[in-house]
């Protein structure tokens, strides 16, 4: 929703979207002025039509860390559909019809249960994820000095330390 134009866009559609977003401009000026007027008050964030559809209807829509396909149920099915056309493909040369027939009976057999097992498979591994990043944050706590709190000796004793190991 309210797609911020790009420097490839037209001068007009950059026009059109400075007035929908009641941002003062003067239409003479040129497509990089606007340009540097748009960068200037674009949102941070995107809104996608998406999200709004799911908020009203009392929804929070969550997006997955980027990269982090394996928190993704669909990635788990998209493996069985390819599995099953590659199991039906021994030969690696079937017509184009034939494969795509083999695609849409893979997505058919897809069930509940299946659906099940891919959502209790991304929730282990999310719980897994979580459990390490707290060992990880308890190991981090063990390492911080507070040096707010060291004696004196103990700032000797460790300068006496550091000048033995130069």
């Amino acid at each position: 929703m309210n797609r911020v134009p790009t420097k490839y866009s037209t001068k007009i559609a950059m026009i059109e979207w400075l007035v929908n977003n009641n941002i003062p401009h003067d239409p003479s000026e040129s497509k990089a002025d606007l340009m540097r007027l748009i960068d200037l008050h674009k949102p941070l964030d995107k809104v996608y039509r998406i999200d709004e559809i799911v908020r009203q209807a009392g929804h929070v829509a969550l997006r997955l860390p980027p990269y982090m396909c394996e928190l993704n149920p669909i990635e788990l099915a998209w493996a069985g559909v390819k599995r099953y056309v590659r199991e039906r493909n021994t030969s690696g040369n079937l017509p184009k019809a034939d494969l795509k027939h083999l695609t849409y009976e893979a997505i058919a057999s897809i069930g509940k249960d299946d659906w099940e097992g891919y959502v209790k498979r991304v929730m282990a591994i999310e719980n897994s994820y979580w459990e390490r990043d707290q060992r990880m944050e308890n190991v981090v706590d063990e390492f911080i000095i507070d040096l707010g709190n060291a004696s004196s000796s103990d700032s000797e004793s460790s300068s006496d330390t550091s000048s033995e190991v130069d």
